[in-house]
């Protein structure tokens, strides 16, 4: 089963009617369990922040977006974790500095994870690797790792950032670009709306300049057939022909 599979059945279980609370603090300490959208976007999970369960609202907040240091940021704003869901939460740690593929190195992981021992570390790695949620190798010597690939932690949802009362210092960044990104679409959104606009507007007056054109064109050949057609009833000499060549017709 994978992680889309573990999450939609945690989400039938409380759609089914199932406490709260008991399969929220489940998913947090499911190891194979890496993504919380899904669950988060539930009505009744939202409805928690407003019947005295800000606190588990926003620790499921923690998983799906935070890391180890907005957890000691604020932790006075959150339930007590097991050491189960500390392991987990310095692997969703982990995976949110393997945003590219290459070398990682190992100061940089445990300044995140703010550990010391080179072992702890490894450790959370290799179970993340057993747990195929991430691809990677150890370059021990250089004290390297090599970041091939990993599953995808959750987009930050500007709806649950606005329930929930964490600061998360770890999002923001995310937050900034995806509104400077929304920015940037809607401003050449625009521009290529008045392009299209100019490239229509440009297209109709030549259509009606044809038209006048072919009217007018159309007013002139009318006007010269009803000539002909006049001089043909009176019998009168066609236009640019001499008498004797009337008298052949």
């Amino acid at each position: 089963m994978n992680g889309q599979e573990r999450e939609a059945r945690y989400c039938a279980r409380l759609a089914g009617g199932e406490d709260v609370s008991a399969v929220v603090r489940e998913a947090v300490r499911d190891p194979l369990l890496f993504q919380f959208g899904e669950i988060l976007s539930l009505d009744r999970v939202s409805e928690l922040c407003n019947s005295g369960g800000q606190e588990l609202y926003d620790l499921l907040v923690l998983y799906a977006y935070g890391n180890m240091k907005d957890y000691e940021t604020n932790i006075s704003l959150l339930p007590e974790i097991m050491n189960v869901e500390r392991m987990k939460l310095k692997q969703l740690t982990v995976l949110s500095q393997l945003s590219a593929p290459g070398d990682v190195s190992y100061a940089t992981l445990m300044k995140e994870l703010n550990i010391t021992k080179v072992r702890e570390l490894e450790d959370l790695i290799i179970e993340l690797i057993y747990a195929k949620l991430l691809n990677a190798t150890f370059d021990q010597k250089r004290m390297l790792l090599h970041f091939v690939g990993c599953t995808s932690r959750d987009v930050p949802n500007p709806d649950v950032l606005q329930r929930t009362r964490l600061t998360l210092t770890s999002v923001q960044p995310t937050v900034d670009v995806m509104l400077q990104s929304l920015g940037s679409w809607r401003a050449n959104s625009a521009r290529l709306l008045q392009t299209i606009d100019d490239m229509a507007l440009d297209v109709r007056e030549k259509e009606l300049e044809k038209e006048g054109h072919d009217a007018s064109r159309d007013a002139e050949l009318e006007k010269r057939i009803a000539v002909v057609r006049d001089m043909m009833k009176t019998d009168m000499p066609l236009p640019g022909r001499s008498d004797a060549d009337n008298n052949l017709d």
